[in-house]
């Protein structure tokens, strides 16, 4: 289980120059923060949220939904217009 801490504070005195501090809400009145390497991919950090957020990694099922749901925000997301000088 990835570690968290209940302040910011405590969470950036543990980095270092190449990490970075995420934060993930568990409740309406609770954070917790947690440290990963900077070069973290976000597919990562979503994981490490869920953990720390629901005490247990996703299931297969878990991550199968939310690999739909970005197909389906992708699908769904318009193409920039080219702009044109």
């Amino acid at each position: 289980m990835a570690i968290s801490f209940e302040t910011f504070e405590e969470a950036e005195a543990l980095k270092t120059e190449h990490d970075m501090v995420c934060g993930v809400r568990v409740s309406e009145t609770e954070d917790r923060y947690f440290v990963v390497d900077a070069d973290t991919p976000d597919d990562q950090i979503h994981e490490l949220s869920f953990e720390i957020k629901n005490g247990r990694a996703r299931s297969s099922y878990e991550k199968w939904v939310a690999d739909m749901a970005g197909v389906s925000t992708d699908a769904h997301t318009p193409e920039p217009e080219p702009v044109t000088v």
